[in-house]
């Protein structure tokens, strides 16, 4: 079953090489599907801040996430990995999923979205004040049900903030760190 789920969500996802080489129709701000989808990314945000797990997880039953190290994480463990960050999160301040572009072909959507996610974490044994910021390439699909994520394709870098200080992602909290800086300035 996991093998045939799989084979149909590669027949459903495309990853954003894929889609740039196919004719997709820019969307209009105004348009319908740009309309729907900000609607999508409402729905899903008020989930997330309600600690609603069960609608959360249907707007995710899709979900496949390539992260910046080209790991393919299926929609099973999107869905683990959600229930622990729902025990993780302490409070969920704010979402917020801006559109920057979207283009379309039937009854297939690729949005270029930025996210910004800012919760309270218990880290280092205090609660604390994490806000991230990522633009990553969605793909979703229209259903019965509406418009689904089918594949998120991370390739930026996450910026992430611990108490107002620049953090380095990829490593576990340490509150005696000195601010993040990549660039080296």
């Amino acid at each position: 079953m996991k093998l045939l789920l799989i084979a149909a969500l590669a027949c459903l996802s495309l990853t954003a090489t894929q889609a740039q080489s196919r004719k997709f129709k820019v969307e209009d701000k105004a348009g319908p599907v740009w309309k729907a989808l900000e609607g999508y990314y409402e729905k899903t945000a008020q989930a997330i801040i309600n600690k609603d797990l069960e609608t959360t997880l249907k707007f995710r039953e899709l979900l496949t996430i390539e992260t910046p190290d080209g790991k393919i994480h299926e929609s099973e463990e999107v869905a683990e990995s959600t229930k622990a960050q729902f025990k993780l999160n302490q409070n969920i301040l704010k979402i917020s999923n801006k559109i920057l572009s979207l283009t379309t072909e039937g009854d297939e959507a690729v949005a270029v979205v930025e996210q910004e996610f800012s919760r309270m974490q218990n880290l280092a044994g205090q609660l604390r004040r994490v806000d991230s910021r990522i633009t990553q390439t969605e793909i979703f699909v229209s259903t019965s049900e509406g418009w689904k994520v089918t594949y998120v394709e991370i390739r930026g870098v996450q910026q992430r903030y611990v108490d107002g200080k620049r953090v380095d992602p990829t490593k576990p909290y340490n509150p005696n760190d000195p601010p993040y800086n990549p660039d080296g300035k």
